[in-house]
């Protein structure tokens, strides 16, 4: 199962009951699972997925996950984005298949210069019918290495 571990380790984190707090919880998901910086992303070391962590003290998630170029850069592996909050964190595939729309940024994209943004409410809650609820991501993913990419 895609970041079997990951999901683990953030349930054990919520379950003890204590406000998570950003940068306490990343220090704490990093040394457990073996997580390495790659600019904004933390990649276990077999490379078998990775994950943008983002904070929000009220549940929205309107911040800036990552750009386009980074994410394509790794869209060959499922990229997770783990939105973590005080009392529960969400858990959503954030592969290019996954979203609806790249920022205002990206009015001067080409092949040769990868411009933009995706926000966390850019990704979608639904892809073809199929829930992006972790229960789906095996689904979803397998979905996304169908789609012809360049």
């Amino acid at each position: 199962m895609i970041a079997h571990k990951l999901k683990a380790a953030l349930d054990e984190l919520y379950a003890q009951g204590n406000r998570v707090k950003k940068a306490e919880a990343i220090e704490i998901l990093t040394a457990q699972l073996g997580l390495s910086a790659k600019g904004k992303l933390y990649l276990p070391e077999d490379r078998s997925y990775a994950v943008r962590f983002s904070y929000s003290a009220k549940g929205a998630f309107s911040n800036t996950v990552l750009g386009l170029s980074k994410l394509l850069k790794v869209d060959d592996i499922p990229v997770l984005a783990c939105l973590l909050m005080p009392e529960s964190y969400k858990l959503l595939l954030a592969n290019t298949t996954c979203l609806s729309k790249i920022s205002h940024t990206s009015q001067q994209l080409s092949e040769k210069k990868i411009r933009g943004s995706f926000l966390g409410n850019d990704i979608r809650k639904q892809v073809d019918g199929i829930e992006n609820t972790f229960a789906h991501f095996e689904e979803l993913f397998a979905l996304h290495e169908r789609n012809p990419r360049q």
